[in-house]
């Protein structure tokens, strides 16, 4: 099985922080995309709401994980990663 494996680090500013991330594949040359991962607020967080500019220290990474098995045998995908700030935190993602 082949998965999409990133690391991530993510502080809400406040309780309504709506920030997300969002990963599409697609099949077809970036025609359409579908969505395999989103994740937004509370489940997006790494650590505690942070009120100021998010900085993460080493503790506060988190390796997430996409099972990519259906797309095994497709010959070409692309993947997306698009995210939705709305005056939130800083997000960092590395390791993909």
């Amino acid at each position: 099985i082949t998965f999409l494996t990133f690391d991530l680090a993510y502080a809400r500013r406040n309780v309504s922080s709506t920030d997300n991330l969002n990963v599409s594949i697609s099949t077809d040359c970036g025609n359409s995309w579908t969505s395999i991962y989103n994740k937004a607020g509370s489940a997006l967080s790494t650590t505690a709401d942070v009120g100021f500019a998010y900085s993460p220290a080493a503790e506060e990474w988190r390796t997430d994980s996409v099972d990519l098995g259906a797309y095994q045998n497709t010959p070409e995908v692309m993947l997306m990663f698009t995210t939705n700030s709305n005056h939130g935190n800083n997000l960092y993602i590395d390791n993909i």
